[in-house]
């Protein structure tokens, strides 16, 4: 019986592990009227236009795993127009956030580049690389 018991436990003990690890791989985006999407872009606006040296507006993917944003796209002026870096003629953009105890915090940002430079990401902060467009390693 006692056997049973310790068998019926781990096997709860696995499902609901597996469920938790499996939620926060889950890869959904935040659509253009989430109150999320507008709270997470007022939190980088101050940055990204510091970058562009003028006022922003992003255009592009925002997706989550529950724990992580990661913004993949461009920013844009009031008109929709590309507002391009100065010194690279880029107006790639992306956004990094991770949701703490206290709320959401941005860890990373970059406006302007031309080349994927945020490929360290899976290991200097742990976000899950298939969230950044990365190939998973085994």
């Amino acid at each position: 019986m006692r056997i049973r018991k310790f068998c019926f436990y781990m096997i709860v003990c696995f499902v609901v592990l597996s469920g938790i690890s499996l939620a926060q791989t889950e890869i959904r985006e935040i659509g253009a009227a989430s109150p999320l999407r507008k709270q997470l872009f007022e939190m980088a606006r101050p940055a990204i236009q510091n970058m562009a040296n003028q006022p922003v507006k992003f255009r592009g993917s925002l997706k989550e795993t529950g724990i992580w944003a990661f913004f993949l796209g461009q920013t844009v002026d009031e008109k929709g127009g590309l507002i391009t870096h100065p010194d690279s003629g880029s107006a790639d953009t992306c956004i990094l956030w991770k949701k703490e105890s206290k709320g959401w915090s941005m860890i990373d940002c970059n406006h302007g580049f031309t080349d994927v430079f945020y490929t360290d990401w899976p290991e200097r902060y742990g976000v899950p690389a298939a969230l950044i467009g990365l190939p998973i390693r085994k």
